[in-house]
């Protein structure tokens, strides 16, 4: 019995090394897509799968998702891509999100994103940088827009401030950057980029929550006013337990003053985080 069990503990860890090799053989392919001199993968359903020969000609803006394919496929590989972190790094400040007139191509974002999964601290000044600037999206070769058509700013700083979440406190010198994306407006000023706007404040709380500097409480207590991210900012401010006890006096008087207008999920939101907070049990 114990020898039957011995010989499935040592096929399972073989396999594991052979299944680990097989993605790290695509390395090489990879951090070329990355460089947009080849496209040989391609995300479907969640998998990284060889490109069908078609698909070069039949999809928009084929470099583009080329590249946003191969970072997407190296985040999916987490530790095991740590070789290719250069490359992303280099690939971070080259490329931009893709404005295809009818819909964003999510390069950038992507790439970063792959950087936050892989873990690898050097990526954390880079991104941080990103945040620090406008972030314009390009508009793609293929896209036929208006004259006076305006490129939406900051179209990655969502899937930038979710990056930096991901390295929890060591990227507390992110903090400063991702605290603006609360107070990020939505409305039609922004044409096509509405949505990620939105998402910006609700995955700024959400890294904010994550990295944990008190530096973030004034900024999270004010976001409770929106409620676009209101939920999200109560849940950061939770994530705190009872390192963030001297802020619950300001939370229930915010609590008490807008008790009439709260629904009553977010109600019962506020009351949960409070009693964490204040270290009583829920």
């Amino acid at each position: 019995m114990k020898n039957g069990v011995l010989i499935f503990l040592l096929s399972c860890f073989l396999c594991t090394i052979s299944c680990a090799g097989v993605q790290d053989s695509r390395l090489p392919d990879l951090i070329n897509q990355l460089n947009g001199k080849t496209c040989k993968y391609e995300i479907e359903n969640r998998s990284c799968v060889k490109s069908k020969p078609l698909n070069f000609l039949l999809r928009r803006n084929n470099k583009e998702r080329c590249i946003m394919d191969a970072a997407t496929a190296l985040g999916m590989m987490g530790d095991r891509a740590r070789p290719a972190v250069p490359a992303l790094i280099d690939a971070l400040k080259k490329y931009h999100n893709v404005d295809s007139g009818d819909g964003f191509i999510t390069v950038r974002s992507e790439i970063a994103l792959a950087l936050g999964k892989i873990g690898d601290t050097s990526a954390i000044k880079p991104l941080s940088d990103i945040l620090a600037s406008n972030d314009p999206a390009v508009l793609s070769e293929s896209a036929s827009v208006r004259s006076d058509y305006k490129l939406t700013e900051r179209t990655s700083h969502a899937a930038v401030a979710e990056a930096l979440g991901m390295f929890g406190s060591l990227s507390k010198e992110g903090v400063k950057y991702i605290i603006p994306l609360l107070k990020y407006p939505s409305g039609s000023d922004y044409a096509g980029g509405k949505y990620y706007i939105q998402c910006a404040q609700k995955s700024a709380a959400k890294a904010l929550g994550q990295i944990k500097s008190k530096e973030a409480f004034p900024a999270l207590i004010d976001a409770l006013d929106d409620r676009n991210c209101r939920i999200d900012s109560l849940n950061a401010l939770g994530s705190f337990g009872a390192d963030a006890k001297e802020i619950v006096p300001v939370l229930n008087k915010w609590l008490e003053k807008n008790r009439q207008s709260l629904k009553q999920y977010e109600l019962s939101v506020a009351e949960e985080v409070i009693k964490k907070l204040a270290n009583k049990q829920i």
